[in-house]
Parts: structure tokens; sequence; C-alpha cells
């Protein structure tokens, strides 16, 4: 009798931990689809967001049994079942960071290159406060067109995250309106010198 009474006070203990091993994996996969797809909360919630699991698992296999029955190897059947799930779900979240990552260095490379042309805008701008040279003129409208060009070539599709689209999205627009239109001394300069190139031709 107490050694039934032993068994059944095993399995029940077993049953708990396997239930409550569920119930802290279903807690976790929930919360990382509600999460914000980007480094920082993906971070957080890896170095916090999963202890409860681990600890839930080992009440699972680090308690042995005296005996073993059908039902309790049911139980561990289940709950190997669970620890593969949370392998899944540490793969996913891991995969998740990466393409935060790499999410997050696209959107800084794109944005130091529009710093870039925003710098050399500048540069040209200041420079035609005068008039200048017809060979640095010259230099200086292909320049002009190379920034356009780069302007217009970028593609901000790449980026998942739709604030960061807009952002940077605005900022390229923002740009190609001042080299088209906010440069008026750049564009009477160059105005004049492509006239005097097609009167030469």
């Amino acid at each position: 009798m107490v050694a039934l009474q032993k068994q059944r006070g095993e399995e029940e203990n077993l049953e708990k931990a396997v239930q409550d091993l569920e119930t802290a994996i279903i807690h976790v996969e929930d919360s990382l689809e509600r999460i914000e797809n980007t480094v920082e909360p993906l971070e957080h919630f890896k170095n916090t967001g999963l202890e409860a699991v681990p600890e839930k698992m080992s009440k699972v296999f680090d308690v042995l049994p005296s005996v073993t029955t059908p039902r309790m190897d049911q139980l561990y059947e289940n709950a190997e079942s669970l620890r593969q799930r949370f392998a899944i779900l540490t793969n996913k979240l891991e995969e998740k960071l990466a393409e935060a990552k790499d999410q997050e260095a696209l959107a800084k490379g794109i944005h130091e290159k529009l710093a870039q042309i925003l710098q050399s805008c500048k540069d040209l701008e200041d420079k035609y406060t005068n008039l200048v040279d017809l060979p640095t003129a010259v230099e200086d409208v292909n320049q002009l067109q190379s920034l356009l060009d780069t302007l217009e070539e970028m593609n901000l599709d790449a980026l998942s995250d739709c604030q960061s689209q807009n952002r940077l999205g605005k900022e390229r627009d923002q740009l190609k309106t001042r080299l088209r239109v906010r440069n008026p001394s750049f564009f009477k300069n160059c105005t004049f010198l492509l006239f005097f190139l097609g009167e030469e031709g």
C-alpha cells in the first residue's frame, strides 16, 4: 500500500511538472510572437525571457522516480516532445535576432551613405557661392548627377522595419529635393555651363 501511494505521488508530481513545463513554453512562444523584431528587445528576451523553461525542465528530467509506470513513460515522452519544441523555439529566436542584426546593419549602412551624400551636397553648395572655372564645373555637374543617380537607385525595400524604411525614405527624398531645388546658385551656374557646352558643340 505504501509503495503504491508513493508511486501515485510520483506520477502526480511528474504530471504537474510536465504541465508546468508546457505552460512555461507556451508563455515563451506567445511572448516571442508579440515582441518587436529589433535587436535590443530580442536580446533582452533572450537573456531574461527563457529562464523559467530550463528550471521547469530540470524538475521533469533531473528527478528520477523510484519506479516507472506506463503513465510515467507517456509523461516522459510528452516532456521529450516539449524539450524538442523548446529547442525549435530557441532556434527561431536566434534566427530572429540574426535577421534583426542584419536589418540594423543594413539601415546603418544606408544612413551612413545618406550622410555622405548630404555632406557632398553641402560641399557643392559652399563651392558655388561664387563662380568656378569651367573644368571644375564640368566635374561638379558629373558629381551632382552621380549623387542623384545614387539616390534614385537606393532601394529601401530590403528593410523589413516600416519605421526605418519610412525614416530613411524621408531622408532620401529630402536629399533629392535639396540637390534639385534648394541649390539655386549652383544650378544657375550649371545651366550656364550646359548652355555654353551646347553652343560650343
